[in-house]
This record gives C-alpha cells, sequence and structure tokens, in this order.
C-alpha cells in the first residue's frame, strides 16, 4: 500500500508540476501579450488623433482660400454651375435609352465603356493641348461642346440607334478634354507656395516626419 501511494506521488507531482509551470507561462504570456495591444493601441490613437487635428487644420485652410482669391472665385462659380447642370441632367440619358430607345442593360452598359475608351484614347491629344494652347482655352471648347452634343439624342430611334455611337465618341473625346483641361486650371489656381501636411508638435523630433516641403513656385 505504501509502495503505490509513493508511486502515486511520484508521477503525479512532476506532472502537476509541469502543469502548473505552463499555466503560469501562458499567464505571463497573456499579460505581455495584452501590455503588447494596449500600447499598440494608444499609440494608434495618438497617431490617429494627431493625424485629425492637422488635417483638420489643413482642411480648414484650404476650403477658405479659394473663395478668398479673386483669381479662383470664378473659376469655382463655373463648377458649381457646371457640376450642378450635369448632375440634373445625367439620369435622363439612362432612362432615355432603357425606356425610350429600348437599348437593353447591354447596350446602354456598352455606350458607357466606349465612352470611357475614347476619353483614354484621347487624352494625350488634349494634353498636348493643354500644354500648346491652355488649360482655359480647352476648358471652353470642350464645355461648349459637351452642351451641344445632347442635341444628337434627338435622332435615335428604337429602329435606328447608330447615332448613339457618334455620340458615344464625341462625348468621350470632349469630357477626356475637360477633365485634364479643369484639372490643370486647378494647379495653376492654387497657391504658389503651400505647406501640405504641418506638425502642430513643436518638437524637432516630431516634425520632420510628419512634413511635406513646399510646393515649388510656379511662374507666372
Amino acid at each position: 500500500m505504501m509502495t503505490r501511494l509513493r508511486y502515486r506521488v511520484l508521477t503525479r507531482s512532476p506532472a502537476r508540476l509541469f502543469d502548473a509551470m505552463r499555466t503560469r507561462r501562458q499567464g505571463s504570456s497573456n499579460r505581455a501579450r495584452g501590455r503588447r495591444l494596449a500600447s499598440s493601441l494608444a499609440g494608434g490613437r495618438s497617431a490617429v488623433s494627431l493625424i485629425g487635428s492637422v488635417s483638420g487644420r489643413v482642411r480648414a485652410m484650404s476650403a477658405r482660400h479659394p473663395a478668398r482669391d479673386p483669381r479662383a472665385r470664378p473659376f469655382l462659380w463655373y463648377l458649381l454651375a457646371w457640376n450642378s447642370a450635369v448632375g440634373l441632367s445625367a439620369s435622363f440619358f439612362p432612362y432615355h435609352m432603357l425606356r425610350n430607345l429600348a437599348t437593353g442593360f447591354a447596350l446602354a452598359a456598352l455606350h458607357g465603356v466606349a465612352v470611357a475608351a475614347v476619353r483614354i484614347v484621347s487624352a494625350p491629344l488634349w494634353g498636348r493641348a493643354v500644354d500648346r494652347f491652355g488649360a482655359r482655352p480647352v476648358l471652353a471648347v470642350c464645355s461648349f461642346g459637351i452642351a451641344a452634343v445632347p442635341a444628337i439624342w434627338l435622332f435615335p430611334t428604337p429602329a435606328f440607334l447608330w447615332p448613339l455611337a457618334l455620340e458615344a465618341a464625341l462625348s468621350g473625346a470632349l469630357w477626356g478634354g475637360h477633365g485634364l483641361a479643369a484639372m490643370d486650371l486647378t494647379v495653376d489656381l492654387s497657391p504658389a507656395q503651400a505647406p501640405l501636411f504641418t506638425s502642430p508638435s513643436s518638437h524637432d523630433s516630431l516634425a520632420p516626419p510628419l512634413r511635406v516641403c513646399d510646393s515649388p513656385e510656379r511662374k507666372e
């Protein structure tokens, strides 16, 4: 009887000791993981707060500047009127294709793909035109052209849909030039020197990685 008791004590004690050591190690490992997770969350929260405060200041400064710039104000009014007109009329063309012209969704999607393809193909030509003549003349030509293109929609019928191919080609080309000219004019009207991102911290150790170099001066 005593031999069996000694055998059980000798066999079970190391196993219990090993289990206790393993449980202790797992507990310490879990605590270490918890501390690392808490420190990571705290660091991420600090970074998000810093970036949010800086980006809020940058957005506020960027939003006020164009409205005060006499050169940019007419362009802003143009963009407001243009995007309002486009937003009101854009939804009627797919409805007209599906309802009145009975094109079906496949042909309507093909029309959109054709417009996008022509925009891509014509982009280099419009880029050279902007470099040679400037963004304002190209924007004016494309704007008047886009305003006249909807007249083509008077000619297609359910039995005669070929004018839609001409409309897709003209729309794609004119919209490609309009997008490039509008972007180029936006860059030209932006401030000559404006810090894109500046750290509000006064510590020199944090300032360099949180700053972006000023934009180079543009030649007027």
